[in-house]
């Protein structure tokens, strides 16, 4: 009877750490898809304002060119001020957005909880530490509370369970 009883709790153990294992995994789908967007939002804003600068710098040298006429220079340096302005507000949005910081973060975090999900299985494999569970749920936390930012995929999921309550 005793030997049952142990087996069955080692067996309760198991499928709370395959569930943990489960949780863990899906926490780092969901950091690992924050990371991918707020990269891609990055280069959303940082390639054009590369290419506006550039383009800018071509019309500023032909403002100042002797080669071509005062009318085309006037429509040179208009061109230069407005990209100029364009290529300031994008690089404040993407600075004051802090999407390269974010994807570090999520990145950190996606990369945290995948070793968790190791150390979980090999657990799973083995099942001899006393208190993994408790362990394991602090440093989740840990690693949430290190990255600082809500996962997009939470924060959809939030908004849309808002949504879903305030319509019904």
């Amino acid at each position: 009877m005793a030997t049952k009883n142990i087996k069955l709790t080692k067996s309760c153990i198991i499928k709370k750490m395959q569930r943990l294992k489960d949780k863990v995994e899906k926490l780092e789908k969901d950091y690992k898809y924050s990371a991918t967007m707020y990269g891609h939002y990055n280069r959303l804003m940082t390639i054009p304002s590369i290419i506006i600068t550039s383009v800018s710098s071509i019309f500023s040298f032909l403002s100042s060119s002797e080669f071509v006429n005062e009318k085309f220079k006037n429509y040179c340096i208009i061109s230069v001020a407005l990209l100029t302005t364009i290529s300031a507000m994008l690089q404040t949005i993407n600075s004051s957005c802090e999407f390269s910081v974010k994807k570090i973060k999520f990145l950190e975090a996606t990369h945290s909880f995948n070793h968790l999900s190791d150390k979980i299985f090999f657990e799973i494999q083995n099942a001899d530490e006393e208190n993994f569970v408790s362990e394991i749920e602090k440093e989740v936390e840990k690693i949430k509370n290190d990255c600082k930012f809500i996962p997009l995929s939470s924060k959809e999921n939030k908004i849309f369970e808002k949504f879903k309550s305030s319509t019904i």
